[in-house]
């Protein structure tokens, strides 16, 4: 008996991408890609399982997963990157166009016990839980818990095989698909427990009064009018066991293969771009003001030799250890060797050592964006301010001040909530705070404040500082429609 495991990429990435909100862009990337490794190491043999929208399930209930907010750009590209990282890791990833993760997950779970092996799926979501058996266990990649049988049990009040009906019933918020009203999960464990399955509860409701078990009033009357809709909400519930895989794929094996281009030896690199006889130095400036944390993002220890203090010193170098990087996959969330390459440039530019640019620079949409705060660091060690400060924040607001060397006055910025809903950063939504937002997954729901912040520090960068910052741009700014144009 071979162990199977089936790993649902999409519960894990985005479960990683809302808990990583307030840190760096590429920390779901990271997490997500070191627990599918960690995952993989009890295994036999592992598939990656992926959606593949547009799904099937729209065409049944239209309001499928409506209340979705679209996902980030710099999300999907996230995404994109650690599944072409998995590949290239020998993973095996699992999709057919139409399905989502679990269809694929069922189909191959059936095909495994079929053959004999064990299959052990990770993920949170419940829906998958009507697949365990006594060769079958769901592994929640969230709390740890491993559902046997008996732990389904003992989470729903229904054994697996009855999960289907059991979601029928309660319905499913997450999906957006509805269940029966007044019915909750002790009521729906309890009718199907009496009654076996979803069919005989409603037989049993279209009993006359005096013949039914069914006695509740209200519980009989939202069965017969739910009657119809949850017959369409058990179809998109049940999981597909046909989507077009091959299963011996899983049992090939597979082995990780570079991330970067072939190498040149160091002596061809040399020979391709020879460095100068002797390097330009750039002394460090002689005043320096105390350094503050943000600042600490943009400031190199200060040397009488500035252009030592960043390495590689010259472009073919540069080639070089973007591959070796890229190899190392530490920094593969950039994409490709090109994509290392020119953030060691950009950064050289800017006076960052490599490790550091490559460490604040992140590809959204194919554009190298990075944090605010080193773009507001960048504007303080350039010495063009006399001061850059924050005058007030909070989730209705944010209002900066600065004054550049040689101005008259200061300028200050404030932006709003209401100038991130003009500009489409967020939603409206009357039971949101301030009627903007609010309950929602996006950073601007969740992190307001922070993200007023942000938006308002390189908005005041750019408006006075366009020589520091010209062409920089923050990961959250990559919504706004007027950067994107901006951009090209």
């Amino acid at each position: 008996m071979k162990r199977i495991l089936l790993i649902d990429l999409s519960g894990l990435y985005w479960a990683n991408w809302h808990a990583t909100a307030d840190q760096e862009l590429s920390e779901a990337f990271e997490r997500t890609v070191a627990k599918v490794t960690a995952l993989a190491h009890d295994a036999d043999h592992v598939a990656v399982c992926c959606d593949a929208p547009p799904y099937w399930r729209r065409e049944v209930l239209p309001e499928y997963k409506a209340q979705r907010e679209a996902a980030p750009p710099q999300a999907v590209e996230q995404l994109t990157r650690v599944k072409e990282r998995l590949e290239s890791d020998g993973f095996l990833l699992w999709s057919a166009k139409g399905f989502e993760a679990d269809d694929v997950i069922a189909t191959a779970t059936k095909e495994a016990t079929a053959r004999g092996d064990s299959v052990v799926i990770a993920s949170n979501d419940k829906d998958l839980h009507q697949l365990v058996s006594e060769n079958v266990t769901v592994l929640s990649t969230m709390s740890g818990v491993r559902y046997t049988p008996e732990e389904v049990f003992n989470k729903h009040g229904v054994a697996p095989g009855k999960m289907g009906d059991y979601l029928t019933l309660v319905g499913d918020t997450s999906d957006n698909v509805p269940g029966v009203p007044k019915i909750g999960p002790k009521t729906a464990a309890a009718l199907l427990n009496e009654f076996g399955t979803l069919e005989k509860v409603f037989a049993e409701v279209h009993k006359p009064d005096f013949e039914s078990a069914i006695t509740k009033p209200v519980i009989r009357s939202n069965l017969i009018e739910s009657e119809a809709m949850a017959y369409v909400a058990r179809q998109v519930i049940t999981l597909r066991t046909d989507v077009p895989i091959r299963f011996a794929d899983i049992y090939e094996e597979r082995d990780a293969k570079p991330i970067a281009k072939a190498s040149l030896g160091d002596a061809e690199y040399e020979e391709a771009a020879p460095p100068p006889k002797s390097e330009p130095k750039t002394k460090a400036p002689k005043e320096l003001a105390k350094v503050t944390p943000t600042q600490a993002l943009a400031v190199r220890p200060q040397t009488e030799d500035w252009s030592l203090a960043l390495e590689p010193t010259t472009t073919g170098l540069a080639w070089k250890v973007s591959g070796d990087l890229l190899n190392s996959r530490l920094y593969s969330n950039l994409g490709s060797q090109e994509a290392i390459f020119a953030v060691l440039l950009r950064g050289r530019a800017l006076g960052l050592d490599a490790t550091t640019a490559l460490a604040v620079f992140h590809n959204v949409k194919g554009k190298l964006v990075m944090h605010a705060d080193l773009i507001e660091a960048l504007v303080l060690r350039s010495g063009k301010a006399v001061y850059f400060e924050m005058v007030h924040s909070d989730a209705r607001k944010a209002v900066y001040e600065t004054k550049r060397v040689g101005s008259k006055r200061a300028q200050t910025l404030e932006f709003t909530i209401e100038d991130a809903y003009h500009a489409k950063l967020v939603g409206k939504n009357p039971q949101g705070r301030d009627g903007y937002g609010g309950g929602g997954d996006s950073n601007w729901d969740k992190y307001r404040a922070t993200m007023l912040r942000h938006r308002c520090k390189t908005q005041l960068a750019r408006a006075v500082y366009a020589d520091v910052v010209l062409g920089l741009y923050s990961p959250d700014e990559m919504d706004a429609e007027f950067v994107l144009e901006a951009t090209g």
